[in-house]
């Protein structure tokens, strides 16, 4: 009796091993699978995957920001009068959002 109940103990043992082993080798196999595709997609700074339109948004945005940015250097170099400067800094504060309405159609 008890060397039946040893051997059907070391059958559920193996069985509980094995499927183990095989749950060991999927995560396994979803670990390399997950960096490979990490490799190969954008990602934001949460480690998400970037869809297209995040990318194209994220590059509309720097592209409006240098574009200001550059502006303001420019104005800030050719004009001598501080109330010069303060005016192009204030009118480009408030065409920006125009301009980007405007330029990207971004209804939704």
């Amino acid at each position: 009796m008890s060397k039946e109940r040893a051997e059907r103990r070391a059958a559920r043992q193996a069985e509980r091993d094995a499927a183990a082993a095989r749950r060991e080798r999927a995560q396994a196999r979803k670990t390399r699978r997950s960096a490979l595709m990490r490799r190969w997609r954008p990602h934001d700074r949460r480690g998400r995957p970037d869809s297209m339109l995040a990318q194209r948004r994220r590059r509309q945005d720097a592209s409006v920001a240098f574009v200001m940015l550059s502006v303001l250097v420019v104005s800030w170099i050719l004009l001598d009068g501080w109330a010069a400067r303060l005016t192009v800094v204030l009118i480009s504060a408030l065409a920006v959002p125009v301009l980007v309405t405007l330029l990207f159609d971004r209804r939704n």
